[in-house]
């Protein structure tokens, strides 16, 4: 107000030195001093207003940008970012000016893209949305969000959105460890109530067979008490993996921050399966397409492996086993380990319940004779510790009789190539 009445003031000024030069007639002069004044007036006015709107949004923008308890990411209609607060340049590992411009789906993870796509077809058509998704920081690491988003529209136009993106990575890390301690205690529960109730079963079996046959002939002899030995076996190799998953279990909250070579640990992990069964005829053969690779792992890989050869062995009928380990390049970088076994194969219909000892599938059993059990259970949560995937597979597409491919996806600890 103070500067429409300075304007008001040297525009009245200005009027009387342009009667004092003859450009307004002396007739008009107090008219043409008032409405000069009440122009310069107006126009301070205008000035004032328009400033004390800046200072507003200003002070609007300093307060969003000192929130900390979440980020705060404002998009324009065609998802480029204009606003963000230091907040969410902190999640994600940039600074506010690395974020200005970019689009939005740019920090969105790859798997949740689709989701994000979705909800920002919702916020164009006017509609407010609330999801979860995964963003992707600038060292590569995500985490888990909840983003809650407002269209800004104009009329009928929508102009872009403002977002509330909170950090949940420790709450759903929680939720998981809360799940796991669930799944693991009843997968003990299945442990003592059907594997080792079928071994001591098989124990006691064996030995009153022996009890009631006092004279009986020593080769008979002799191959009951193998069949005790191999029970007791059993029961060992059970404690064996219960104790690796209990292990397994507390070092999840910690992701491997080493580096394995992936052929190294296979050529281990075949080793250990081959002296496992020295009684046997053991080929295994190995090929890898690959050349070197290293991967995201620690000494568990080589567990992995060692079990998933295990298996293969122990499925396989007769007195030698045929096993074959092949290494291929996936067309995205990453490597694919196949174990590929003789046996017996495994139905389509229970291939997603062999991993299953632990987790929601867990009350899907695998069909008796088929592979299934602890040590499967254990190459799935050691695959998901490290980021890998697991899945079973025919060794010869879609015949199951002809055995099973047990198959690893392995992405490189770095890009393709390099190294």
């Amino acid at each position: 107000m103070i500067l429409g009445g300075v304007f008001g003031g040297v525009l009245a000024i200005l009027a009387v030195l342009f009667q004092e030069v003859r450009v307004i007639g002396g007739d008009v002069r107090t008219l043409s001093m008032a409405a000069f004044f009440a122009a310069g007036l107006a126009f301070g006015v205008v000035l004032w207003a328009g400033s004390r709107r800046e200072r507003e949004v200003r002070r609007v923008q300093q307060a969003i940008a000192s929130v900390n308890t979440g980020g705060v990411v404002v998009d324009d209609k065609d998802g480029a970012i204009v606003f963000a607060n230091a907040k969410m340049a902190e999640m994600l590992g940039l600074s506010r000016a690395d974020l200005l411009g970019k689009n939005f789906t740019a920090i969105i993870a790859p798997e949740s893209r689709q989701l994000a796509d979705a909800e920002f077809v919702r916020r164009r058509l006017g509609a407010s949305s609330v999801y979860e998704t995964n963003l992707r920081r600038a060292d590569g690491g995500e985490l888990t969000v909840l983003v809650s988003s407002q269209s800004l529209m104009s009329g009928e136009k929508y102009r872009g959105s403002a977002a509330f993106v909170l950090d949940i990575t420790a709450r759903k890390r929680s939720e998981r460890e809360v799940e796991q301690a669930k799944e693991l205690a009843e997968f003990f529960l299945d442990l003592i109530t059907h594997d080792i109730s079928n071994v001591n079963q098989g124990v006691r079996g064996y030995s009153e067979i022996l009890s009631a046959v006092p004279d009986m002939p020593a080769p008979q002899r002799k191959g009951y008490i193998a069949k005790i030995l191999a029970q007791i076996d059993r029961a060992n190799a059970l404690i064996t993996n219960i104790k690796k998953i209990s292990e397994l279990r507390w070092a999840w909250r910690e992701a491997p921050t080493g580096t394995i070579d992936l052929e190294e640990a296979i050529r281990q992990a075949i080793a250990m399966s081959m002296s496992s069964f020295a009684s046997r005829q053991v080929e295994v053969a190995f090929h890898n397409a690959t050349g070197k690779l290293t991967a995201r792992g620690d000494y568990l890989a080589t567990e992995l492996f060692y079990n998933l050869l295990h298996n293969a062995i122990k499925y396989t009928p007769g007195p030698s086993a045929d096993v074959a380990v092949d290494v291929e390049r996936a067309p995205g970088g990453a490597a694919v380990v196949r174990v590929t076994d003789k046996g017996p194969g495994i139905p389509d219909s229970a291939k997603s319940a062999v991993f299953a000892r632990i987790g929601p599938q867990r009350g899907e059993r695998a069909p008796s004779g088929y592979h299934s059990g602890t040590g499967l259970t254990l190459v799935r949560l050691i695959a998901e510790r490290f980021g890998w995937r697991v899945w079973v597979d025919d060794r010869v597409k879609g015949d199951p009789s002809q055995g099973a491919a047990f198959c690893v996806e392995v992405p490189p600890a770095e890009p393709a190539g390099a190294g």
